[in-house]
C-alpha cells in the first residue's frame, strides 16, 4: 500500500495482515482519486471506518484542507501518521477520532464535501444504516458527495430491483457505479432540494 499521487506520493502505508482486516487496494483507491481528482484540494473530507487511513491520506496528500479519521481502532492510523511524519510537513488539517462511526455522526456539528466510506464489507445494513444516518444528521455539504465502496454482490439502492431507481433513501441518490473487481465503487450525493 502507498501513496499514489500529491505531497506524499510513493510514500509506503503499513497494513495488518490479517486475513479479517480488508484495506482498499491501491488500484481502487486510484479509481477513487481518479473520480474526485477535482474535487479534493481545499476540502473538508471525512474518512469514516478509516482503517489504515489510507483514503483520508491520500486526500490530504492530494490537497483537502482538512480530514476528519474517524474508526473504533485507530493503532495502524496512527502508525500511518508516525510513518509519513505528518506534524512535520506542509499538510492540510487533520484530525483523528476513536469513536464508533454512528456516535461520530449523531455528535458531530461539521458539514463535509467529501464522504469517504468503507465499512466492513460483509454487512449491507451497516452501509444502509449509515448512509440514513448521514442524512438524518445532516453532515453532507449540500453540494457534497459520497465515495462508497462496497462489495459487488451488495446493493445499496433502495429498490435494487428496479435499475432506473437510484435513491438510496429520501434525499441521496446514486449518480454513477464504478466496477472494479470484487468491488464497486459507488458515487453518491443529494437529492436536488434536499
Amino acid at each position: 500500500m502507498r501513496i499514489i499521487r500529491g505531497k506524499l506520493k510513493g510514500r509506503s502505508l503499513f497494513y495488518d495482515k490479517n486475513p479479517f482486516l480488508r484495506p482498499t487496494q491501491d488500484k481502487v483507491k486510484e479509481a477513487i482519486f481518479n473520480i474526485l481528482q477535482f474535487e479534493i484540494e481545499g476540502k473538508t473530507v471525512l474518512d469514516l471506518f478509516c482503517g489504515t487511513g489510507s483514503l483520508g491520506l491520500e486526500a490530504l496528500s492530494q490537497g483537502a484542507k482538512k480530514v476528519v479519521f474517524v474508526d473504533k481502532n485507530i493503532k495502524i492510523l496512527q502508525k500511518n501518521i508516525e510513518t509519513l511524519n505528518l506534524k512535520q510537513i506542509e499538510i492540510g488539517a487533520f484530525e483523528v477520532k476513536k469513536q464508533d462511526p454512528f456516535q461520530y455522526i449523531k455528535k458531530t456539528a461539521k458539514k463535509f464535501d467529501i464522504i469517504l466510506m468503507d465499512p466492513p464489507y460483509d454487512d449491507i445494513s451497516l452501509y444502509k444504516a449509515t448512509l440514513n444516518a448521514m442524512m438524518e444528521f445532516d453532515i453532507l455539504a449540500s453540494s457534497g458527495l459520497i465515495i462508497c465502496e462496497h462489495y459487488k454482490k451488495f446493493s445499496i439502492i433502495e429498490n435494487e430491483h428496479n435499475k432506473t431507481d437510484t435513491r438510496i433513501n429520501d434525499k441521496l441518490i446514486q449518480i454513477k457505479q464504478y466496477p472494479h473487481g470484487d468491488t464497486i465503487i459507488s458515487v453518491l450525493k443529494r437529492i436536488k432540494n434536499n
